[in-house]
């Protein structure tokens, strides 16, 4: 199955969801304005009980009218971020189509093209050969990081309804305010990968007439392994963006592999030290089980040579 169709499923899918969803955030939404309005004026006893009704009615028409055009708001920001994204790799909203098949078609073209100048029979060409493997394994890996990313986006844009009512009441407040954190954080992660895709495919039309030999094919490799570690550390980066703390170096690149090799080194010493501990025991057996015997005779004399002396 074509991975395009597929996402394009999921975002029917998910677009059904918000649909079904908008009737139960409006029924949401008027039991919490009328607890709110309930509780304002319980608590609220030195105000004008005009004024705070006024307010929170004129507050859950914003919220009510917000849930009405949710599926409109997310489209125009949807739209908006990719504009940003395709202007700043030099793109127009026309000739650039995101999708992780489209992607992965491109790269797959360009590294076959060097992977077909493998002959076995010639020792000086197996470097094309590890150049496509290592070519095929990362635009794998960057057309299945955008593809989970946009099922993410459209997951949580489409659910992302139901935390407005929220906002009407005090009480619950902050689980509505995490609708805006979704909408920036998720439109700044769709503008990064909408410029990051973008580059991606116009590394892969220039070097289509540059690959001429191993090296240049290895430069190919490298520049999407490089692009392909930008994607893969966009949340972390947009998180740093957001806490007013953004990092991104090469010390990234090897940290899980050495959280995988600190784990391998401690899996190896525990299995030898078990193995040890195992032949040690297995070693000093004769050992014990002659100490064990000894103690069985000693305390049999005794016991034997007490009935003895008591007879």
């Amino acid at each position: 199955m074509d991975i395009t169709n597929l996402l394009g499923e999921f975002g029917d899918i998910f677009l059904n969801a918000q649909h079904n969803l908008i009737p139960f955030a409006l029924a949401l939404l008027y039991y919490l304005t009328a607890f709110q309005i309930i509780y304002a004026l319980s608590t609220k006893v030195n105000e004008i009980p005009f004024v705070t009704v006024f307010h929170i009615i004129l507050m859950a028409s914003v919220w009510r009218i917000m849930i009405l055009y949710y599926g409109k708001i997310t489209k125009v920001l949807y739209a908006t971020c990719m504009e940003i994204g395709l202007k700043g790799a030099g793109f127009n909203s026309n000739n650039l189509k995101f999708n992780p098949n489209l992607l992965f078609a491109k790269g797959y073209a360009i590294i076959n093209r060097f992977g077909s100048e493998f002959k076995v029979l010639q020792g000086s060409t197996y470097g094309y050969a590890v150049a496509w493997v290592l070519g095929v394994i990362i635009v794998l890996f960057l057309a299945l990081n955008v593809f989970i990313f946009l099922l993410e986006y459209f997951a949580l844009m489409s659910l992302g309804v139901i935390l407005v009512p929220f906002l009407i009441c005090e009480k619950t407040s902050f689980i509505g305010t995490k609708i805006f954190q979704i909408f920036v954080s998720q439109a700044i992660r769709l503008t990064t990968y909408t410029f990051l895709v973008s580059i991606t495919y116009k590394v892969l039309d220039t070097r289509l007439e540059e690959i001429k030999d191993t090296q240049s094919a290895f430069g190919t490799v490298l520049s999407l392994a490089g692009l392909t570690f930008l994607s893969w550390r966009t949340p972390d980066l947009i998180g740093g963006i957001l806490n007013g703390t953004p990092s991104l170096n090469f010390s990234h690149a090897w940290q899980n592999a050495g959280n995988l090799k600190n784990g391998t080194v401690a899996g190896a010493r525990g299995a030898y030290s078990v193995g040890r501990s195992g032949y040690n025991i297995a070693k000093n057996s004769p050992d014990m089980a002659k100490n064990i015997k000894d103690k069985f005779i000693n305390s049999y004399s005794k016991i034997a040579n007490f009935n003895r002396k008591k007879d």
